[in-house]
């Protein structure tokens, strides 16, 4: 089986009809404030290949700098077509700490791919600006 990509966003949405898949607001980097950050919606997509049809077993992990946050099964089925897709839904991600957010695509203890989203704390220590709106026009007659 090869993993040909794996690409993070905050929601997909799969047209029954055609079989088109849209990826909304790609995620490459995220940038924030402060640690830990609550992502609220993270989507991941998958496309694979595989030479024989029918199903293989494989695991999504999801870490933070070497810190485990998710571990579970993912189904590749390859039943019409040697290629398939997979979309993996998070109605929540918990990121503790800024570093690294690691996705792996393992079958039989094998890491097939990886795919990392640089994660920075940036500081808000920038000037406020006050701005002073009138309550009232005002008008020169």
């Amino acid at each position: 089986m090869k993993i040909n990509s794996i690409i993070c966003c905050e929601s997909i949405i799969t047209d029954l009809e055609t079989k088109g898949t849209s990826l909304f607001n790609i995620i490459e980097r995220i940038s924030i404030q402060s640690f830990p950050f609550f992502l609220p919606k993270f989507s991941i997509f998958i496309s694979s290949e595989n030479d024989d049809l029918g199903k293989i077993e494989g695991q999504l992990k999801v870490s933070n700098n070497n810190r485990q946050l998710y571990l579970g099964k993912v189904i590749f089925n390859f039943y019409e077509r040697n290629i398939t897709r997979n979309i993996i839904r998070f109605n929540g991600l918990v990121i503790p700490e800024a570093g690294t957010l690691m996705i792996e695509i393992i079958h039989e203890n094998v890491v097939l791919k990886t795919h990392i989203i640089g994660l920075e704390s940036f500081n808000n220590n920038q000037p406020v600006v006050d701005v002073q709106i009138p309550t009232e026009p005002t008008a020169n007659i």
